[in-house]
């Protein structure tokens, strides 16, 4: 496993099981992704996608570290099918928004300044 920095610092692979204190499994993905967001498509990019996560011990704030952290170094956090209830609810209450909601229990923040219009020649995948 490679940590966190390594892993935003490196061109590829574009996803990894990565390190960050507080969880026992963060499984990520980076780059650009289609988003659906009030009745629009548009290209979301620079995002760090969190696809599976589990916390060492739930609660503690390991993840609102790893959001802030991601935030702060540029980078808008999109939680992809998040079908634990009480977190998809969390989510909410901390300011991310529901989007591609055709695609399951979706969220993200930190988008402003990262979406595009979104044509058929978008490249999606592609770590800036």
């Amino acid at each position: 496993m490679v940590s966190l920095d390594e892993f935003l610092a490196q061109r590829f692979p574009l996803n990894a099981w990565v390190e960050y204190p507080g969880f026992e499994g963060l499984y990520v993905r980076k780059g650009d992704i289609a988003l659906f967001l009030d009745g629009e498509v548009f290209r979301c990019t620079k995002v760090f996608t969190v696809a599976n996560v589990v916390a060492t011990v739930p609660g503690t704030g390991a993840f609102a570290r790893l959001v802030d952290d991601l935030l702060q170094k540029g980078w808008a956090v999109y939680v992809e099918n998040a079908h634990n209830k009480s977190f998809a609810i969390h989510l909410e209450r901390v300011g991310f928004s529901r989007v591609n909601p055709e695609h399951g229990p979706n969220f993200l923040i930190g988008h402003e300044g990262h979406l595009e219009e979104f044509t058929e020649k978008s490249k999606i995948g592609v770590a800036k």
